[in-house]
């Protein structure tokens, strides 16, 4: 599947080894195409004040993406990350993020629906084990929190 495709529409992170997703429910990742290449990039949650959302612009670097958040903060940290396996039929990513001073490397396991089924899962999982980039992480997944 072309990045294009990938780079549209909202994604459930289904499988993280991100610890922040350990407390907080709901991540989607929600992407918009720009007219100038870019893509605006919006990572949004449940947490215990209600729902969260950190906005980014995401630009085409090398084989991958560099985003950078449009907040205070976050304009200064970029954060370089992939797309390093996708379903052929677009329900499943995965994507490879290196080290940021807030965030440690890691991978997501992403899914266009909230709650797929197992076999999509393992298919998944199976992806990222199964790539350089990320078969260090698969171990390690977890599923972040769900709301009910």
């Amino acid at each position: 599947m072309a990045t294009e495709q990938l780079m549209e529409g909202t994604w459930h992170i289904g499988l993280t080894s991100l610890g922040m997703w350990r407390t907080r429910a709901d991540p989607t990742l929600n992407y918009l195409p720009l007219p100038d290449g870019s893509v605006a990039d919006v990572v949004a949650w449940k947490g215990k004040r209600g729902q969260r959302t950190i906005v980014g612009i995401d630009r085409p670097r090398g084989n991958g993406w560099e985003w950078r958040g449009v907040g205070w903060v976050t304009r200064f940290t970029p954060s370089r990350w992939s797309f390093v396996a996708a379903d052929p039929s677009g329900r499943w990513a995965v994507s490879h993020f290196e080290k940021t001073p807030f965030t440690a490397a890691g991978t997501d396991v992403v899914f266009r629906e909230a709650r797929p089924g197992r076999e999509l899962v393992e298919q998944a999982r199976a992806a990222c084990a199964a790539h350089p980039l990320t078969a260090a992480f698969a171990a390690g997944l977890f599923a972040p929190l769900r709301s009910s």
